[in-house]
């Protein structure tokens, strides 16, 4: 640890990213019950919700406790950079379950093949 605060001494940042890095939590961490409540109230509150540089992953959105939270008052933008068209709609049917007519699904639900940038420029 006593290496780190070389580090630290170098880059105005590095605080910064540490203690960034002490909110990261991994699947097997009991604190991952705690933030799927967290993200649970977040996504209950919001018009829109934005994925940006999140893989898509069956485990990860377990984890997360989407898509089942998601409902069709909800708007949901998120990148898909380098994935194919079909994958992209995989997402997006994934992600738009419970949306209740396709036409709404077709407009509220956009997962592009984007930057995180050029997404939340677009779409914010």
């Amino acid at each position: 640890m006593e290496d780190l605060h070389y580090y630290q001494d170098l880059s105005p940042g590095f605080a910064l990213i540490e203690n960034l890095s002490k909110g990261i939590r991994v699947i097997g961490d009991p604190s991952v019950e705690d933030a799927k409540k967290e993200i649970k109230e977040i996504v209950d509150k919001s018009k829109i919700i934005f994925f940006c540089g999140f893989g898509y992953a069956k485990e990860n959105l377990e984890v997360i406790g989407l898509p089942g939270s998601i409902d069709d008052k909800r708007k949901i933008f998120g990148t898909a950079k380098g994935m194919r068209e079909k994958e992209r709609e995989g997402v997006k049917r994934l992600l738009g379950r419970n949306y209740k007519k396709s036409a709404v699904l077709e407009n509220w639900v956009r997962i592009e093949d984007r930057n995180s940038y050029d997404l939340l420029r677009e779409h914010l």
